[in-house]
């Protein structure tokens, strides 16, 4: 089977600690449907959000499956072609991604204007969806400087 993932995050807040709704188009290839999954996500950084995106989009998929990532963020791009060795960041949440990825033949593209981004940035911001509250870095939930 060959599919695509299109992987949006519709940011809001600092870098350091936000909120996104994440939003992941699967589209099989030769299938005209597309599937949308949205995920929100609040009190975690933009590269924690890109490794729990990374992570929840390789998992819609079956083992064995020819899959083409789309990606925005350099970051993610460079961690999931593992060009960044530095493993210090969201560890555990690589390692799952690398591990189901192993399972795969991957290609990642790195797009900033995929196709499916502005319609992903319009389903996100209808909202509807639950937020999930991460540990931010300190280990603590709403944690305030």
């Amino acid at each position: 089977m060959k599919a695509e993932v299109f992987i949006t995050i519709n940011w809001n807040g600092p870098y350091g600690r936000g909120e996104a709704a994440v939003a992941i188009v699967l589209k099989a290839v030769g299938d005209p449907r597309n599937f949308l999954k949205i995920y929100g996500f609040s009190h975690l950084s933009h590269q924690h959000a890109e490794a729990l995106a990374a992570l929840r989009a390789i998992s819609l998929v079956k083992p064995g499956t020819d899959l083409t990532m789309y990606v925005e963020n350099p970051y993610s791009a460079m961690m999931m072609k593992k060009e960044n060795h530095n493993l210090n960041a969201h560890k555990e949440l690589w390692t799952e991604f690398y591990e189901k990825a192993g399972n795969l033949n991957l290609t990642v593209v790195r797009d900033i204007n995929h196709r499916f981004k502005q319609s992903s940035i319009l389903a996100t911001e209808k909202g509807g969806y639950a937020m999930e509250e991460m540990e931010d870095t300190y280990g603590k939930k709403g944690h305030e400087e």
